[in-house]
């Protein structure tokens, strides 16, 4: 919906998207971003695997409010993380 490039409006299904900002650096930048972060995501099946199920899911630190940090381990139905 124009967020995968920056788009400046809200989207409004009674628009096309504002594809034309694609030829400005900073939003064609943007969204390569978001294409590589959907291939890392994609190929990391510890990001997504086991979502639903307490496996997928291991506290590392949650208790560090003093420096307002959190930490915890993603794993894949393999283990792996």
């Amino acid at each position: 919906m124009g967020g995968e490039f920056g788009q400046f409006i809200e989207w409004r299904f009674y628009e096309s998207l504002e594809w034309f900002l694609l030829k400005y650096p900073m939003h064609d930048a943007l969204k390569t971003y978001v294409k590589d972060l959907n291939r890392f995501y994609r190929y990391n099946s510890e990001l997504y695997e086991l979502d639903h199920k307490m496996e997928g899911f291991e506290w590392i630190d949650a208790s560090n409010a003093h420096q307002s940090v959190f930490s915890f381990i993603r794993r894949n139905k393999k283990g792996d993380f």
